[in-house]
């Protein structure tokens, strides 16, 4: 749950950066590192080119499910009405 409150924690400091700029999108990216053991991280940027990570570059949300418990190909999903959801494969 602690780690929830850090992902939202993050999540809304993004929205409020994009919100304070005029006319700047800001993008937000989930990616794994190695073989997807380590979790999810995730990622920021203004152009979609230069991307800083954040939570100093550590895991967000260590898998805790399936056999090998690793969490692949995390994707941030937009939905109707400013809503969000995410999704992974998992192995």
């Amino acid at each position: 749950m602690k780690i929830l409150k850090k992902l939202t924690y993050y999540l809304i400091i993004i929205f409020l950066l994009g919100c304070n700029s005029k006319e700047r999108d800001i993008y937000i990216f989930s990616y794994f590192e190695g073989n997807g053991k380590d979790g999810l991280h995730l990622a920021y940027s203004y152009n979609g080119l230069k991307w800083t990570a954040l939570n100093n570059d550590k895991s967000f949300l260590k898998p805790q499910v399936s056999k090998d418990k690793l969490m692949r190909d995390p994707c941030i999903i937009s939905r109707r009405y400013v809503s969000y959801g995410m999704d992974n494969k998992l192995e």
